[in-house]
């Protein structure tokens, strides 16, 4: 029986973590002014685990007279905001999309912009990469090539665009909802929303958007990624990877279409693109969709129109 007991309790204390209470947390940011190299290991790792719990009690500790302590502290804070953006960036080599484009919508204002641009641009340039590498013709997007980070115009919860005139730099738009101007026609941007987009004119551009994309007029060597469904008129030089279904009123020359559903186009107005249906694994990426669109069932198929 005093065998039983003793195996119960080294079970429950290897699968039954100690809860992190008030009295827990103050306990650990004391050991970090331990003496003992083996207690601030021990103190470091276990508050690192445990941001939310942690954080405000570690910024108490700042005004420590304990400079050790409070030196410590402060790293750990480093760590906490430095998380998102590491979390953004494994999403991103994973090659997770759906992922990344959430987590690049909520990132918090000001933060690190040269990190989330960043990781958009790299997300971009795979997608670019993948789609040149599976037979798909060159989208001509400049500001892809380039390392600097363009201006940030505005991030938050919701960013309007206004008429944008001629310039030498990229713009980066990141916000929940983003309202373009009407007469606005979009040229070297990079665009990320939480919501959906309409559109008039899209040029040399990127969106990444978890809701519907509408674009009214021309689309011209552009990358689109949604979560929801698409619709374009004309559609030239470009990449359209849809969760769900995609339509097309006008001409398709040169470019790709990847539906998680359906593609509606007029074929004697397709030339020279690959079109592609129920697709679960765009590009061949099987972490692309968070959630697999709910027909599978239904067997893929692809088309090519042209050369």
């Amino acid at each position: 029986m005093a065998l039983l007991s003793a195996i119960t309790i080294t079970f429950a204390s290897l699968f039954c973590p100690e809860e992190p209470n008030k009295d827990s947390v103050d306990a650990m940011i004391k050991k970090l002014g331990s003496p003992r190299f083996e207690d601030r290991e021990r103190a470091k790792k276990w508050l690192l685990a445990r941001p939310e719990q942690a954080e405000k009690a570690l910024r108490g500790a700042l005004r420590s007279a304990d400079l050790e302590m409070a030196a410590r502290a402060t790293w750990i804070l480093k760590e906490f905001d430095k998380r998102p953006l590491r979390e953004i960036q494994a999403a991103v080599k994973e090659k997770a999309v759906e992922r990344a484009v959430a987590m690049l919508a909520g990132f918090p204002e000001r933060k690190d912009e040269g990190g989330a641009w960043s990781a958009a641009r790299e997300l971009a340039i795979t997608l670019l990469e993948l789609h040149k590498k599976k037979g798909g013709h060159h989208i001509n997007i400049l500001f892809l090539a380039k390392e600097d980070r363009p201006p940030v115009v505005q991030t938050g919860p919701r960013t309007t665009i206004p008429p944008i005139t001629t310039r030498e730099s990229a713009l980066f738009f990141r916000s929940g909802e983003v309202v373009v101007d009407k007469n606005s026609r979009l040229l070297d941007c990079l665009i990320i929303t939480s919501g959906g987009l309409q559109i008039r004119h899209l040029w040399r551009s990127v969106v990444f958007a978890a809701g519907p994309v509408k674009l009214e007029r021309s689309v011209m060597a552009a990358i689109i990624v949604s979560f929801g469904d698409v619709t374009v008129e004309d559609l030239g030089g470009s990449l359209v990877i849809a969760k769900g279904k995609v339509t097309c009123t006008g001409y398709i020359t040169h470019s790709r279409i990847i539906s998680g559903k359906s593609v509606t186009y007029r074929r004697a107005s397709a030339t020279n693109c690959i079109i592609t249906e129920n697709e679960a694994s765009p590009l061949g990426l099987t972490n692309f969709f968070d959630r697999s669109p709910a027909n599978l069932g239904k067997k893929a198929k692809s088309s090519k129109s042209g050369n």
